[in-house]
């Protein structure tokens, strides 16, 4: 390529309407508020030209990619495998092939006018005339964005990569679901400075109210759903002939909601060298740092109440110019140069009339959207005038999605016809609901909090929830359509269905919020003393698990990883009831007597299941050898399956489940499944495989821990050398008999937090009234967990904090370290803060100690 082509290169104050499809809409409309004059971070944009010409240059040795920017490109989204493989293909090939130095140099050239050491690649979208202009806005989150240095190497990747987001394998579903063609596609690359700032989020407004979300630093947090921003609600705008910020100045606004959430660290752009990686090389996510807070600000708003009434007035006045609702991203900065914070504007989405959405693919007639559209203004003020106002709860697993409800009336029956991508709507989700769970595009509950199963499940499933919505299962009602808010907790009523291309939920997508796991070159993390873990329930994508920066997997939950089995098992219990003792050996999984978990399975039988559970073990202990996978066995409660072990009729709901027949003690009564998992475990070993230990679920006396250790002695679980047998810490009798549990031969603790907070402050964890106020991070729960840490450091024992506390409240893993913890147990989405955290609580501990 030669220097002509700067001519696609694009300063925001020149974009013309002509330039729209080229730039993208963000950029166009970023362009626009720049030129009318509004605090918009400069910026260069790539134009999509370049990415087609850069295209057509590639050597493709595969007929199927022969004039990519001008094809089709047909893929068969329903074979996952194809899916995968053409991505991958063309994602390499884009990385693996240079840019054209010269044209380099002048993009280089235009960057460092800003004379900021960082920059930040945005994608900015547009379609070919005559196409939904909505799409490419609600498309906002599919495609990622790439921090980098402001040198030729790092523009180079960087810009590669974010191109490469066009062909994820989520991203090719999207295009063929919508029934979009490539060369419909115009993918602008918009170049901004980037440096750290005060605050960063998102404002979201309308003719009649604004929302507003705030965190510390940069917006990352906020973009990942790591952490739970402060919100802000206005309503009732001024309406005046004034400009909005001098109305705003006259009569203060006071916000109609107000939730200030605790952040206990932020995101901070690394410049230093990460390490003997080049800066070329290095990914997006290399190019930041976790920043604890001090305990102080951590409980503080982020904004204070001026700078939130300067937000609002330069919100109100976007939304005006611009007649129509609009969702911004700002930043307020800098951090450190002695001036005045100042808000700048760093990304805009124009959310238009839902009048104007059809699905991207057909062909409409072009549409103008004036700025001054007099009648498309009040059609849509009309239309938010009559929303009803939305339905709160906890905001429990980050997501968007727009889905039909499906109200569940009985939870102790699993619907056999239930639809893939409709939203599950229940008073709360029994663990037997993975299944389901799985085909779900989101989850509301009446019940639960934070460490609620539900929220668990749908953490672990990247699938939006909102949890603890009061009266939910009888306000929504099945068929209705609804957008499920998961970064903020909220329901929203839609008076009409959407059209199928609103779902924002793509094949995928895995409960990992980290944005480039799958970069040719993984981001450096450090080396810390304290071992970081992963806590797993199925084996979704090994691929990516395998690659964060963990020691192994300390929780593999089998309830969960074999609730497809345990499911199968139970149903078909039911509909053959007590099988005769002549019928017991047969080929296919059976039952012995009535109830889904016998005290024995005849030798066939048990032989069967064992196989059925290491295929479910043995991927899982392959991809992370030779790696440590501690498999917690099976615990499961009589909610779970009615009269599992309980000594009650089959059938009969224990009154009190958590204090029911479950975990290590129920093995001694029914001990089937405990014997098919030991047998499952050796055949794992015996295919190669020793990297497995041993968990006992809820282990409540020594008697449970000498029951146990014979059976995996029988079983030959022994004849691996490094096999350990531990147990589960979250009882509070554990606390009391860890040394006589170490006698009785367990080696090693995992202390589950969610239930040991439970059982210590008797607070049910599914009732949010009171998982609010009995949190885990309590200080009876914390030094019930340095009690244990130090004991097990007193006997000579590892010590794993598992649960939810370790990823939601980073700011107590100093503590935690400096106790002599050995590790921490966290969800695969919380894996990089949780490593950052770490490492940064091993440095202040050192430089105290050094300081004496």
């Amino acid at each position: 390529m030669h220097g002509d082509a700067l001519k696609d290169l694009y300063g925001l104050g020149q974009i013309q309407p002509a330039d729209r499809t080229e730039v993208g809409d963000k950029a166009y409309y970023l362009g626009l508020l720049e030129q009318r004059g509004f605090p918009v971070v400069p910026g260069v944009v790539v134009g999509a030209r370049v990415l087609r010409r850069f295209l057509s240059s590639l050597d493709w040795q595969e007929p199927l990619f022969a004039d990519l920017p001008d094809s089709s490109l047909h893929v068969d989204v329903d074979r996952p495998q194809q899916l995968q493989a053409i991505a991958q293909t063309i994602r390499q090939s884009i990385l693996s092939t240079p840019l054209w130095d010269d044209w380099l140099a002048g993009v280089e050239a235009q960057v460092r006018q800003w004379q900021s050491p960082m920059v930040i690649m945005r994608p900015s979208l547009g379609l070919a005339a005559g196409l939904d202009p909505t799409f490419s806005g609600r498309m906002r989150g599919l495609l990622g964005s790439q921090i980098c240095e402001a040198n030729r190497g790092a523009i180079a990747l960087a810009l590669r990569l974010v191109w490469a987001e066009l062909f994820r394998a989520k991203s090719l579903f999207v295009w063929q679901r919508s029934r979009l063609q490539l060369h419909q596609l115009h993918l602008g690359v918009l170049i901004q400075p980037i440096c750290d700032g005060v605050a960063a989020g998102t404002a979201c407004v309308s003719p009649t109210n604004c929302e507003i979300q705030s965190i510390w630093g940069l917006g990352t947090a906020l973009t990942w759903g790591e952490l739970v921003p402060d919100r802000f609600l206005f309503t009732n705008p001024p309406v005046s002939q004034e400009p909005a910020a001098e109305a705003t100045v006259n009569r203060k606004l006071l916000p109609v909601v107000r939730q200030v959430h605790p952040k206990p660290y932020c995101y901070r752009l690394c410049q230093e060298s990460a390490g003997s990686v080049p800066s070329s090389l290095r990914s997006s996510a290399s190019a930041l740092r976790i920043e604890l807070l001090d305990p102080s600000q951590q409980h503080q708003s982020s904004l204070s109440d001026s700078q939130l009434q300067a937000l609002l007035a330069l919100s109100h006045q976007i939304q005006q110019t611009l007649g129509s609702s609009v969702d911004l991203e700002w930043t307020l900065g800098p951090l450190e140069s002695g001036e005045l914070p100042q808000f700048q504007l760093t990304q805009l989405n124009v959310v238009f009339p839902r009048a104007v959405g059809t699905a991207p693919g057909s062909s409409i007639a072009t549409t103008v959207l004036a700025i001054d559209a007099q009648e498309t203004n009040a059609q849509e003020t009309n239309a938010q005038a009559t929303e009803p106002l939305p339905l709160c709860g906890l905001a429990a697993a980050t997501g968007r999605v727009s889905a039909e409800v499906w109200v569940v009336e009985d939870v102790n029956q699993l619907p056999p016809d239930f639809p893939a991508g409709q939203l599950l709507v229940m008073s709360h989700v029994p663990p037997r609901w993975l299944g389901l769970m799985q085909r779900a595009g989101g989850l509301v509950t009446e019940q639960g909090g934070m460490t609620s199963h539900g929220a668990i499940l749908a953490r672990e499933l990247g699938i939006p929830a909102v949890v603890g919505v009061a009266g939910v299962t009888q306000i929504l009602r099945t068929g209705e359509w609804v957008t499920v808010d998961g970064d903020r907790g909220l329901i929203h009523r839609l008076p009409v269905a959407p059209n199928e291309f609103q779902e924002t939920r793509y094949p995928e997508l895995a409960p990992v919020s980290t944005s480039d796991l799958d970069a040719p070159v993984a981001s450096p993390l450090p080396r810390t003393h304290t071992k970081l873990l992963l806590a797993l329930g199925h084996a979704a994508d090994l691929n990516t698990l395998t690659n964060l920066p963990s020691e192994g997997v300390g929780l593999l939950r089998a309830e969960h990883l074999l609730m497809p089995l345990l499911h199968q098992w139970s149903s078909q219990t039911k509909r053959e009831g007590t099988i005769p003792q002549g019928e017991r050996e047969r080929s296919e999984i059976s039952a012995n007597r009535t109830g889904a978990f016998p005290a024995e399975f005849g030798k066939e039988v048990a032989e069967e299941v064992a196989e059925a559970i290491a295929q479910k073990i043995l991927p899982i202990a392959a991809a992370f050898a030779p790696r440590p996978v501690f498999y917690r066995s099976l615990d499961v409660r009589s909610q779970d399956f009615l009269g599992a072990f309980s000594s009650s009729q089959p059938g009969s709901p224990e009154p009190n489940p958590t204090l029911g027949m479950h975990g290590a003690f129920s093995y001694k009564n029914s001990p089937a499944w405990f014997e098919a998992e030991l047998l499952a475990l050796r055949q794992v070993q015996q295919a190669g495989y020793a990297n497995l230990r041993l968990i006992l679920p809820f282990v409540r006396g020594v008697e449970e821990v000498r029951f146990c250790r014979q059976r995996t002695l029988e079983a030959g679980l022994w004849n691996a050398p490094d096999f350990q047998l531990w147990s589960m810490a979250e009882v509070p009798s554990v606390l009391f008999l860890l040394p006589e549990l170490v006698q009785a031969g367990v080696q090693g603790i995992a202390i589950g937090s969610n239930d040991l907070a439970q059982l210590l402050l008797a607070a049910d964890r599914d009732l949010p009234h009171l998982s609010e106020a009995f949190p885990p991070r309590h200080p009876a729960v914390q030094r019930a967990i340095r009690h244990l840490v130090q004991t097990a450091r007193q006997l000579g024992i590892p010590c794993t904090l598992c649960g939810e506390l370790p990823s939601q409240h980073l700011d107590l893993v100093e503590e935690w370290v400096r106790w002599g913890i050995t590790a921490l147990c966290v969800a695969p989405g919380a894996a990089r803060s949780v490593q950052w955290a770490i490492a940064r609580a091993e440095t202040v501990i050192a430089e105290r100690e050094l300081l004496g």
